[in-house]
This record gives structure tokens, sequence and C-alpha cells, in this order.
């Protein structure tokens, strides 16, 4: 048996439909509360068509319906392929009735299938229906003095007989007014969107409102539209071209404090050129730029964004002399130039995991493969016709001595932990291990702020806690577990805490660098002696730090005299090597 189901802002329909085609039975009931979803009442509808299947005594249904929603719902929990996937208000209720289907499948042994159909074969579709001259004389007047006055041809009173142009008048006035009426719901209401002005509207001025009449009045609503308004879509293009060095993207970033002109073909190559600026005007830029036109030729259009360097008067004699057509992307959308953007990141990480320079990281990304499979696929492969030479190679004793050196058996830390069973974790106890990165107690980790610089390191930590599977202890502070990674330490440091300091550059802690020799004249007191940098400055040595000197240097510190002891005579100071550790603010004053 064939049970059709369908249903409108109006009511539900249910059309039994035998094996030859004929109807048996149909339905109709009329919905009390329009507010509901209609995915709620699709499956209202299905529910009684089952009902009404099952009263006719049939064990063979085959269920259509013409939503989508049901249909995945009912088909999900049927065939028990996947959970019911609902984020609704009406969660609850929902899977009550998906339940009461899956009940009656289970106790009188039913052969259930569902199929999705199309709303114009749905046998259903007629029951829901009903003309609109029914529905379109019900006054505002009258909907907001007695609701709910009944849907049907014999509760709705005939229209007076008026002639065309005076009828299609009075039905223009009549949209017109509840077309002012929803305005002023929608306006009482807090212009809420479609939805929620749909329920306001036919709550307070006529359940003839449609939803496109709702959807028209928050679209042309100005203060929705000036305030906090709604996402819209736009179709997505692409800033890549099929043909090398016919467009290249162009822009100024700055990295440790240097000024750079980045250029990149925004072809299948994607090759790129950072040049030093030493000032960021668009004298110089322009200067630099025209330097691959000389090189390789001029591109037919150049993209940028809207820097003043690049909106001056330089940059447009230089793209008149080479006959080159200018791209601008639009204001407070760096995605308009995102082929550039996305090599600053690539290059500024490069420089800053390796610890090189800007010229070798864009070296390293020429070379570097873009499916990581073919050398063909390099950028530098795009633009030369001869096989471009590297400096990643190593030499073979070089790569043996690094393969031996990060082999397993030379790091225990390196070794990948097998996950443990969630069996052996107690109810109400914290997890043994944590989801993302499966971190434990005692874990050297890397703590990352978010927010931060794709150039900024992270600071050392250890996990002290599992609060939950999202969330970790690192040194005491609940972190999440996106922002910690593993750390795999190639050394320890000798009675050092592995946090640190996040880098601010004001701190007075010692780093776990090595030791720091320096050149000084040095005085003895009671605790240490105090050492005299060639700058002035005063560092203190500790009587530890002392000892340490002398079994480098192999002389002994001169002895601290008593304060009343008059000084000896004015002899030339003995300069000495001495070990102090080496600190933030010592090591940025040595810099300078």
């Amino acid at each position: 048996m064939a049970v059709w189901t369908d249903a409108s802002s109006l009511a539900t329909g249910v059309v039994l439909e035998s094996a030859d085609g004929d109807v048996i039975e149909d339905a109709c009931w009329l919905r009390h509360n329009e507010a509901t979803h209609i995915n709620m009442a699709e499956l209202d509808a299905a529910n009684r068509g089952v009902n009404l299947a099952v009263a006719w005594g049939a064990r063979t249904i085959d269920l259509r319906t013409d939503s989508a929603t049901v249909h995945r719902w009912l088909d999900d929990a049927i065939s028990g392929r996947a959970r019911l996937r609902t984020k609704a208000h009406g969660e609850l209720m929902i899977r009550r009735r998906v339940g009461i289907i899956c009940q009656l499948v289970g106790e009188l042994r039913l052969r259930l299938s569902v199929t999705l159909v199309r709303s114009a074969e749905n046998r259903a579709d007629a029951l829901t229906r009903v003309p609109k001259d029914w529905l379109r004389n019900v006054s505002v007047t009258r909907e907001c003095e007695s609701p709910s006055p009944g849907v049907s041809a014999a509760v709705v009173s005939e229209p007076p007989p008026l002639a065309g142009a005076a009828a299609g008048r009075a039905d223009s006035g009549t949209a017109d007014e509840l077309r002012a009426a929803v305005c002023q719901s929608h306006d009482r209401a807090g212009h809420p969107g479609v939805r929620r002005t749909l329920y306001f509207a036919r709550r307070d001025v006529s359940r003839d409102v449609t939803r496109a009449m709702a959807r028209a009045v928050v679209e042309n609503c100005d203060a929705c539209r000036s305030i906090d308004p709604a996402p819209v879509r736009w179709r997505h293009g692409s800033l890549g071209v099929s043909v090398p060095w016919q467009r290249i993207s162009i822009d100024v970033t700055h990295h440790r404090g240097q000024n750079y002109l980045t250029v990149i073909d925004c072809g299948p190559s994607r090759f790129c050129v950072w040049r030093s600026l030493r000032r960021a005007n668009a004298n110089e830029s322009v200067g630099h730029l025209e330097q691959p036109f000389l090189e390789r030729g001029a591109p037919e259009e150049i993209l940028t964004d809207n820097d003043t360097v690049f909106r001056g008067r330089h940059m447009a004699v230089l793209a008149a002399r080479w006959r080159v057509a200018l791209r601008f992307r639009a204001v407070h959308e760096p995605g308009g130039n995102g082929v550039v953007e996305r090599c600053h990141r690539t290059i500024k990480v490069i420089a800053a995991r390796r610890q090189c320079t800007v010229a070798e990281a864009v070296h390293i990304y020429n070379v570097t493969p873009r499916d990581g499979v073919t050398a063909e696929s390099a950028p530098a492969s795009g633009v030369y016709q001869y096989t471009v030479r590297d400096c990643i190679r190593s030499a073979p004793s070089d790569a043996a001595e690094a393969s031996e050196r990060h082999s397993p058996e030379s790091d225990d830390r390196c070794r990948v932990r097998p996950p443990l069973s969630d069996a052996t974790e107690a109810v109400g106890s914290p997890p043994l291990v944590s989801d993302g990165a499966r971190l434990r107690v005692g874990d050297r980790v890397w703590v990352r702020r978010r927010g931060t610089r794709c150039t900024d390191m992270s600071r050392r930590g250890t996990v002290t806690g599992l609060v939950s599977r999202q969330v970790v202890e690192v040194d005491g502070v609940p972190w999440h577990v996106r922002n910690v990674r593993h750390r795999c330490d190639r050394q320890d440091s000798d009675g050092d805490s592995d946090s640190v300091d996040d880098g601010d550059g004001d701190s007075d802690s010692v780093d776990d660098g090595p030791p720091l020799y320096v050149d000084c004249h040095w005085e003895a007191t009671e605790d240490g002696a105090d050492a005299v940098v060639d700058n002035g400055t005063t560092v203190r040595a500790v009587p530890e730090t002392l000892q340490h000197a002398t079994e480098q240097t192999g002389t002994e510190p001169p002895a601290a005299e008593p304060a009343v002891a008059e000084p000896p005579a004015a002899e030339p100071a003995q300069v000495e090597p001495v070990l102090l550790r080496r600190s933030a603010r010592l090591q940025s004053r040595m810099v300078r």
C-alpha cells in the first residue's frame, strides 16, 4: 500500500493508494497552530498516514513524502544507517515522533519504506490547498477582532461582484494595507528575522500573511540593513589565471623590522620575488617593481591593494610606460589580494622556523614542489627551463648523522604512544587522555595563544592535569587542546623550568641558551662580584658562577677586602673572561 502525505500552512493531508493505483481513503486535518515549523507538520502527516494504513490492516507500506528532511529522518531511523541529526528548538518532539514510527515498525513487524517524490507528483498535495480567492477577502480588522475565523468555502463569504478595474483596485488596496500592518508588527517586535516576523504577523495581523510577504518586509527595512545586517551570498571567483606571468599580485609587507616589496605570479607557477626596501615610499617601491619587468617582461595586469604607494603618480607612470592594467582590490577585504597575502605567511613561517633570511626562505619556497610529488610543479620550474639547484640537499654524512640522531631509539620522547582505551576511564573522574593531540599528564607541550603572529614562537609548558577531553592544564592554567602541541626537546635544561616568558622583552628571566663569555672588569664583594661591562653596565656574578669561571679560566677571583680598609693603589684593571648567565635585558644591550 502506498501512503501519500503532505502538509502546508493550512492543513495536513493523507491519501491511501492501492497496488492498482486506486485511492482507498483520503483525509485532511486543519492545522491549529500555523507557527509550527513545516518539517514538524510533515512529520505529523507521516505519523497519521502510517496509523491510517495500519487501521486498514496493511503490513507493507510505501510512505511517500515531498519533504527531503522528513525523508532523511525516517530513512536513517528505520535503516539504522545514521542517527537523527537536528538542532531545532523542537528536537525532543521530533525524536518522539520518529520513535513512534520506529516502535510501530518493530511491534507490528511492518515493512516500511520511505520514498521522496516531487510536490507536483504528490497526490496528497491537493488536500492541503485552497483557492486564493477564499482567503483574499479576510480583512485585517476582522482578524484582529475575532482571530481564527476558520478556513473553508462555507465560512468565507463570497465577494461581491465588481468590475475588472474596480476589483483590481480593491485587491491592491487590501494588499497594501496588509503589507503596512506587517511592517508595523515587524517594527514593534524589534526588527526580527523572516521567521519571527511571520510568526508575529500571523498572530497579530492576519493568518493569510505569506512568507514571501514577511521576507519582502525584512529585506526592504532600512534599520535591518544598516544595523548588523544579515549575511548575503555572492558569486565566488578565482584570482588565478592560466597563463604564466599574465597577472601578478604585489604588496608591501614587513618582517623583523624590514620592509619588503613582494611580487608573485598569479599564473600556474606561483613564482615569487621579494625585494628589500630601505624606505617604504612610492619612488623606491616602483623602482624595485620595474626590475622584474626588465628581467622577465611586463605582465598584462597588476593586482594590488589600496596603499598610497600604489595609488600615487609614480605607479601610474610605470603602468602607462609598460602598458599594464592596474586592478585594486576592495577596501577592508584582504582576500581580494589573497594570493600575495598567503605568500607572506608562507615565507615568514619558513624564515621563522628555519631561522634563516628572507632571501633564503624565498629560495626554498620557489624550489618546493606545490603538489609535493614532482619537481616540475615547483614555482621555479614554471619560470626557468634548466634544473634549479637548491640549498636544501645536505651531504650524505650529515644526512646519515641526522637520521641517526632523530631515530626512535635515540630519542624516546619522539615515540608515538599508543592510545589508551576509553573503557579504563572511571565515571566522573578526569580522562586519562584528551582528544585532539592525545595529551597525558607529564607531557611536554608547546602552548600558543590565539591571534598571535605566525612568526611568534610558542611557549613551553608541561601538562599538569586533564580537566576534560577538550581542556588540559598546562602549568596549572587551563588551555584548550587546539592551542596545545606536543614538544620533542633534544636536550633538557638542568634545573630550569619548562615554562618561559611570553616574549615581551622586558623580563630579566634567564633563558636556556648557551653561556655567555664577556670581557669585563670585576670587583669582589661579600656575596660574589660585580662585573662591569664595557658599556658601563654592572652585572652581579654569583659565587657559583665565579667558581665555574675559575674552573674555565684557571684564575682565582680577587678576595673581598673589609670595607674599612683603604683601597689599593691604582693599578691596571685585570680583564678576565667571566661566565655570566644570559638574560633578555643583557642580550638586548649587547645587540645594541
